[in-house]
């Protein structure tokens, strides 16, 4: 069984992972024999993966709040790395 993003999007457009969990254990209620679950996710891949982490996930702070990682002092790529591994 393959679960992927069911086209709800976050409130500022972005994918947030988050959405496919609302319907897998109804998903896997509904299912009379063993199967294998993938969920397909975007997680903290990508340089704009900020747009997908909710601020609660960001227990030391914003971090690098631009799609070009090129473009954040040391100080907020550290602070998103050590976010996306807490």
């Amino acid at each position: 069984m393959w679960i992927s993003y069911p086209g709800v999007q976050g409130p500022k457009g972005e994918w947030v992972d988050g959405v496919m969990l609302k319907n897998v254990e109804k998903t896997i209620s509904e299912k009379k024999n063993r199967e294998l679950l993938v969920l397909h996710m975007i997680g903290n891949q990508g340089p704009a993966y900020w747009r997908r982490t909710p601020n609660c996930f960001r227990p030391f702070g914003q971090g690098c709040l631009k799609d070009e990682f090129a473009s954040c002092s040391p100080e907020e790529f550290r602070i998103s790395y050590v976010n996306a591994v807490a």
